[in-house]
């Protein structure tokens, strides 16, 4: 009796082993003919993508698109930059040069006609006769030129 249990186990065995390499075989069947049909549709769409000239195109946009993304990052780069800047920039230092320049400058606005004239011919800058067009005496700021202008410090 011990014989048959024993013959009859390896019996039971070797069938299921048996059963379970066709299965193996089976699904790695099943796997290669998926593979196989799946590797020719993308041969096949490769292939017309290249002669209808889709390939370059997809190409060239993806060097492009690398272009952009460093560019974008350049970009953020500059900014944070940019933005680090601003976080150590002393409000209160602009504040005293931009008040300093106001005062010069309307200091220099309230002076006579000809000590402006001197000033002007000892820095350089061309003698221009102010008008009476109201249009112009609007701009005349401007005229004097970046050296003249309030807050000229920080610029």
């Amino acid at each position: 009796m011990v014989e048959t249990i024993g013959s009859f186990l390896l019996f039971v065995l070797l069938v299921l082993s048996i059963l379970s390499l066709i299965n193996i075989v089976a699904v790695q069947a099943r796997i290669h003919y998926a593979l196989t049909q799946a590797a020719q549709t993308i041969s096949m769409y490769s292939y017309t993508l290249d002669v209808i000239g889709v390939a370059d195109a997809v190409a060239n946009n993806a060097a492009q698109a690398e272009r952009v993304e460093q560019e974008s990052d350049e970009f953020k780069q500059n900014l944070s930059q940019l933005l680090d800047g601003f976080e150590s920039l002393d409000i209160a230092e602009i504040g005293s040069s931009c008040w300093t320049g106001l005062r010069a400058w309307t200091r220099w606005r309230s002076a006579p006609a000809a000590r402006r004239w001197r000033t002007r011919l000892a820095a350089g800058l061309p003698m221009r006769r102010q008008t009476r067009n109201p249009q112009s005496r609007r701009f005349s700021i401007m005229r004097f030129g970046k050296a003249e202008m309030p807050c000229s410090g920080i610029w």
